[in-house]
């Protein structure tokens, strides 16, 4: 066994190294702290201009948007301000409580939701659960649309106007239906499933009228269809 040849080190050594693997990775930090001191490191950099702050700054790749961590925090923040813990719950019981918006998605689709599958609002707001605002989506899917609708959400602030917060509330849906479709995000509306398995959702006082006569319509066409059958 080939030992590392720091004094006082005993572990071994990786594979064709000198080291073991905590001093090797020591080693290149200190290899790159004396290329950058001694201006024989080059790594290409892009100047930009955080969307946040307005710094310029040097960055590493060419899609980079925020000068820090803080200001890419203060992106996001100010994405979802509006929209943390203020979910509705359809139970106060704990253990049987579900978010309203799940429990809807779940009684349209007539079945649960899978462990990738998120319900979204199209405006962000968490209080609007109409069917119209409802969509559900992979969780990757869920996770670049925000991170696309924060960058928006930055560039609008950035332009300083007055009215910039009711400005971007006015466009999140339509940015997010456009993004959806630039990228074919595969995407459930519930809007657009069959309108017969929301309905009951819909009424505040649970009757299920609507539903029944959408079942008594599909029997007149059904019997209209035999008769014209049985009359050929």
């Amino acid at each position: 066994m080939k030992v590392c040849q720091i004094e006082g080190c005993n572990e071994e050594c990786l594979k064709g190294r000198r080291y073991c693997h905590k001093h090797f990775l020591e080693h290149k930090r200190e290899q790159y702290k004396q290329g950058i001191q001694d201006g024989t490191l080059h790594r290409t950099t892009y100047p930009k201009i955080c969307i946040i702050c307005g710094k310029q700054y040097n960055a590493w790749k060419k899609t980079s948007l925020y000068c820090s961590k803080a200001c890419f925090a203060q992106a996001h923040k100010n994405m979802s301000s509006n929209a943390t813990n203020h979910y509705e719950y359809d139970s106060e019981n704990y253990k049987q409580s579900i978010v309203r918006h799940r429990n809807i998605a779940i009684q349209v689709l007539g079945r649960k939701l899978n462990t990738n599958e998120v319900v979204h609002h199209l405006d962000l707001d968490p209080k609007n659960n109409s069917l119209e605002n409802l969509i559900v989506l992979s969780r990757s899917k869920h996770a670049q649309l925000h991170a696309y609708l924060a960058k928006q959400g930055a560039i609008c602030k950035q332009l300083h106007n007055p009215n910039d917060e009711n400005c971007w509330k006015t466009f999140i849906a339509q940015t997010t239906t456009a993004w959806l479709e630039t990228t074919n995000a595969k995407v459930k509306k519930l809007s657009e499933i069959r309108q017969s398995a929301a309905e009951p959702l819909l009424n505040e006082e649970g009757s299920e009228t609507m539903h029944v006569a959408s079942q008594v319509d599909d029997e007149i066409v059904q019997t209209a269809t035999h008769n014209v059958a049985s009359e050929s």
